[in-house]
């Protein structure tokens, strides 16, 4: 049974959410926070693909415009349902979020180290794990994963989701590319924030912990459910989600 590097961060909101949609239950999320994520995260590769003479002409608003007509043509088929109202009010509430100034920054690094994003998917028989990150950078002779987030950053750091991943995606690399990684980097565009993450031995075991307890819910184990319940009333699972303990739910 093979679990996605996306998973990991599931099992951490809730255990069940992993059991439910393995399942085939389909997940549904809030429509403002998939406009923005579409939004944000296509932004974030629009950095990547703009030359420094061309950044000094920027405003935000047409990085903007340039962004939406983008999504228009790469997600037509997921707007198609979506109203223009409701994208021009997601539109002006990330405007008046968003800084110019700390985009180019971002701009910057993107052109230092010669972005490109990953157009292949990395998968491990051994470790049972797959996934594909954002970009895949080598930085003084060594192999970075790099992740593009959407919600806002911790204070310090990265979030303890985006460190695993971040750690699940350097034993994929070092699987393929018979090498080791040392760290990884995490962008939350929101805020223009590069964070940086040591690739630690405690994560690693982590993932691996994690990842077998995954394959055992999609193998049919239904594990507790989170005590947040603040997830649980926000769950699409909400209605279907059992409140029985299994013998198995012990090892969650």
């Amino acid at each position: 049974m093979v679990v996605k590097v996306s998973e990991i961060s599931m099992y951490l909101v809730c255990p069940r959410q992993v059991y439910y949609t393995a399942k085939g239950h389909e997940m549904i999320g809030d429509t403002d926070r998939f406009l923005e994520h579409m939004i944000l995260k296509e932004l974030s590769h629009s950095l990547s693909q703009t030359g420094e003479e061309e950044s000094k002409e920027w405003d935000l608003e047409a990085l903007m415009d340039d962004v939406f007509e983008r999504i228009r043509i790469i997600y037509r088929d997921e707007l198609k349902d979506t109203c223009k109202g409701k994208l021009d009010e997601v539109k002006s509430r990330l405007l008046s979020e968003l800084d110019l100034s700390r985009l180019e920054v971002l701009q910057s690094f993107r052109i230092r180290h010669d972005f490109q994003e990953v157009d292949f998917v990395l998968s491990s028989e051994k470790l049972g794990l797959i996934g594909s990150m954002d970009y895949l950078l080598s930085i003084d002779g060594e192999y970075v994963p790099f992740l593009i987030k959407t919600g806002r950053s911790p204070d310090a750091g990265v979030w303890k989701s985006d460190r695993l991943q971040l750690t699940a995606h350097a034993l994929l690399i070092e699987e393929e590319f018979d090498t080791v990684v040392r760290k990884g980097s995490v962008e939350y565009i929101r805020e223009a924030e590069i964070r940086e993450a040591e690739i630690k031995p405690q994560d690693r075991r982590k993932v691996l912990t994690i990842t077998d307890r995954i394959r055992r819910i999609k193998e049919g184990k239904l594990p507790d459910k989170t005590d947040n319940k603040k997830i649980c009333d926000g769950c699409s699972f909400f209605e279907i989600c059992s409140v029985e303990s299994s013998l198995f739910s012990k090892f969650f």
